[in-house]
């Protein structure tokens, strides 16, 4: 099984996070102003661009299945934009955001050499370490 590395997935993080700071710069001023309909217009390249980049890298790695599953969570989110406001825009867009930021923390602790760390599921270490 080939997964995206983190350096691919990482550039999709910082697409969709430049696209995020646009849509909070377009909250923050007026909606009729020349300079917040241009940051709507750079929120809508954006997102159209991490879509792409999503749909490119999900066919360059079929097998990898946490990055089909975070697309398909931003490819519903995309078709149905329109339909809520900005702020839950925002708001499930940081959900994604964080999801693809675990992804590329994790998969940077792969080795070099393309190995694994010693442990059978090193993703759950979070939660067992408040158990010893």
């Amino acid at each position: 099984m080939t997964e995206a590395s983190a350096y691919v997935v990482e550039e999709i993080l910082e697409k969709l996070e430049s696209s995020v700071k646009m849509l909070l710069s377009a909250i923050n001023k007026s909606r009729r102003s020349i300079s917040g309909k241009k940051d709507l217009a750079s929120y809508e390249q954006g997102l159209k661009g991490v879509l792409g980049l999503f749909d490119k890298t999900v066919e360059e790695y079929p097998d990898d299945r946490e990055l089909k599953k975070i697309e398909d969570r931003f490819s519903s989110f995309y078709s149905e934009k329109g339909l809520i406001d900005e702020q839950a825009q925002k708001e499930k867009l940081s959900n994604i955001a964080s999801d693809l930021k675990s992804l590329v923390h994790w998969r940077k602790m792969e080795t070099a050499h393309g190995g694994t760390l010693g442990f059978s599921d090193f993703r759950s270490l979070r939660s067992e370490s408040k158990k010893r």
